[in-house]
C-alpha cells in the first residue's frame, strides 16, 4: 500500500472526506469511506485515526437514530484508542460524550465516565472541558429528579468557573 507517513495522511484525508459526506447527510457514503479506511489501517497502530473514525461512525449512528448500544460501543472504542494514542484531551472529550450517552440508560455508568473525564480535564487544567463535563453532571442529576443535587452541582460549577457567564450560558 503506501508508506507509513503517506498512509497516515491518506487515512486522515479520507476521514475528512467521510466527515464532509456526513455533514451533507450522505451517511451511507460516510460509512463506506470509514470502513475502507479502517480496513486499510487494520493491524497498524494508528490509534488516533481509529478513534477518530469510531467517533464519526458513532456520530452517524446517533444521527440515524440507530441502536444506542452500537453508539456506546463505538464511543468506548474511541476512548480506548485515544488513551493508547496518548491524546488525553481527546480521551476526556470522548469520555464526556460517553457519560452523556449513558445518562438515559445507566446513571451509575454515566457518573463513572463523567468523573473519569473530569479527572483527565483537571489533570490537563482545561477549564472549558470541566464546564462541559459539569454541565452533563448537572443534567444527569436533573434527569433523575435529583433537583437538590443538580442545583448543588450547578452552584459548584458556577463558583469554580473562571469564565464569565456568557461562556457558561453558551454551554
Amino acid at each position: 500500500w503506501l508508506s507509513d507517513d503517506a498512509g497516515r495522511l491518506y487515512a486522515r484525508a479520507m476521514i475528512e472526506k467521510a466527515n464532509v459526506s456526513v455533514d451533507n447527510k450522505d451517511y451511507k457514503k460516510g460509512i463506506e469511506i470509514i470502513l475502507d479506511v479502517q480496513n486499510e489501517i487494520k493491524g497498524k497502530h494508528y490509534y488516533d485515526l481509529i478513534a477518530t473514525s469510531d467517533l464519526l461512525l458513532a456520530r452517524i449512528s446517533s444521527l440515524e437514530n440507530e441502536d444506542h448500544a452500537q453508539f456506546i460501543i463505538l464511543l468506548k472504542s474511541a476512548v480506548e484508542n485515544f488513551r493508547l494514542a496518548g491524546l488525553k484531551y481527546k480521551q476526556a472529550e470522548a469520555l464526556n460524550t460517553l457519560g452523556a450517552a449513558y445518562r438515559t440508560v445507566n446513571n451509575d455508568s454515566a457518573l463513572i465516565y463523567l468523573n473519569k473525564s473530569k479527572a483527565l480535564s483537571e489533570e490537563l487544567h482545561d477549564e472549558r472541558m470541566l464546564v462541559k463535563i459539569q454541565t452533563n453532571i448537572v443534567g444527569l442529576y436533573y434527569l433523575n429528579h435529583q433537583y437538590e443535587q443538580s442545583i448543588t452541582e450547578g452552584k459548584k460549577m458556577l463558583a469554580t468557573s473562571k469564565h464569565d457567564d456568557s461562556d457558561i450560558k453558551e454551554l
